[in-house]
């Protein structure tokens, strides 16, 4: 993928979800590990940059929670669905 596509998609991604470019970006570079899923990545990172500010050790539920997240955004967010697609033959999110 080129610096110009990826740039567009943590846009897109960003103009959908309202957050910040560095989660984005992070979404990105995690996905591969969430089976090509970004934005079960982009929640796994929110939803575990919370769970830190919150409590250090609740970081590990927040990660495992995020399939769950990722598909309320989807139904939630109009546009989500339709510009970053869950994978049909993904593994399960990583607990780790």
């Amino acid at each position: 993928m080129t610096t110009g596509s990826t740039a567009e998609r943590i846009r897109t991604l960003r103009d959908l979800t309202g957050f910040g470019i560095m989660d984005c970006k992070h979404a990105f570079e995690r996905a591969e590990a969430f089976g090509g899923d970004v934005v079960a990545a982009l929640a796994a990172i929110h939803r575990n940059g919370i769970a830190v500010a919150v409590k250090g050790d609740r970081a590990a539920w927040a990660v495992a929670g995020a399939g769950e997240q990722a598909a309320r955004w989807r139904e939630t967010v109009a546009g989500l669905a339709e510009a970053f697609p869950p994978p049909t033959d993904a593994p399960p999110a990583p607990r780790p």
